[in-house]
């Protein structure tokens, strides 16, 4: 696996971790008491899922990268 590929993993799993936990977070912080516009309801339900997703993904991408780098070597 070239260092290019970790730096891309680290970035996709960095990305994946802020979307599914630390932006929901701040949506509720940002809010607080006062009513969420529709738009951000949405966003509170679909973007957890697709952070989880690029995580799921990306660890995915990881383990058949050094899989095929161990089936060469």
């Amino acid at each position: 696996m070239s260092n290019a590929d970790i730096i891309s993993i680290m970035i996709n799993l960095a990305v994946g971790f802020y979307f599914s936990i630390i932006y929901p977070r701040n949506l509720s912080k940002r809010f607080g008491d006062n009513p969420i516009p529709r738009v951000f309801v949405l966003l509170r339900k679909v973007v957890p899922v697709a952070g989880w997703l690029i995580i799921l993904f990306t660890l995915i991408y990881a383990v058949t990268q050094l899989i095929g780098g161990a089936a060469k070597g």
